[in-house]
């Protein structure tokens, strides 16, 4: 059975497009979508539910998954693109993706008062250092060659961005960014203390 069909045998929800799954159901579309062509394009949380969107012949099929206990089974290992996805969800619920290809931090770089802040209850910090640090892939830091980046921190005008590049030879080899110093109008170190929201 392909990965369309094992979304579609899932319960029925109101949007005529999506199905939910239990655990069991999502992990055999995981073991499908490594052989499956299936066009991913993106995966959410809400807090409860964890939700990933497809597309079929142009038409979007959407997947959706209880949280059990905050966590689910990955998708990265059969759509690596996804563990953006999953490592946004954590850092903003900590919704934790087992089996994940990549846990870093994508979002949260200790700056905020607290951890999982859209979590009912947001999570309690222990340690927030207030430095936002580059910390590479593995893939990235066993890359030769020179290493080369910038961002907010480099001087001049910049987007909330930092992007290295390790080259070899003339080529880039590899590209790492660190995204969202600040998000959603929640401050960040040097900015400001408290939840308050931007005025704008």
């Amino acid at each position: 059975m392909g990965a369309p069909d094992l979304i579609r045998a899932g319960e029925p929800t109101a949007t005529p497009w999506r199905f939910r799954l239990d655990e069991l159901a999502w992990r055999d579309l995981v073991e499908a979508l490594r052989t499956d062509p299936l066009p991913f394009c993106g995966l959410w949380c809400d807090g409860a539910d964890v939700h990933a969107l497809f597309i079929v012949r142009g038409e979007p099929l959407a997947v959706t998954l209880a949280l059990e206990d905050g966590r689910y089974p990955a998708l990265s290992p059969a759509r690596e693109v996804s563990s953006l996805y999953e490592r946004a969800a954590y850092d903003l619920y900590g919704a934790e993706a087992m089996w994940a290809r990549d846990v870093r931090p994508l979002l949260d770089h200790e700056v905020w008062p607290c951890s999982s802040p859209l979590a009912q209850p947001p999570g309690v910090s222990e340690v927030r250092s207030g430095l936002v640090s580059f910390q590479p892939s593995e893939r990235f830091a066993g890359a030769a060659g020179l290493v080369d980046g910038w961002g907010p921190a480099t001087g001049g005008v910049s987007p909330p961005l930092y992007v290295a590049f390790a080259q070899s030879g003339g080529w880039s080899v590899r590209r790492k960014a660190r995204v969202a110093m600040r998000i959603g109008g929640w401050p960040c170190a040097g900015e400001g203390a408290g939840w308050k929201r931007d005025a704008a």
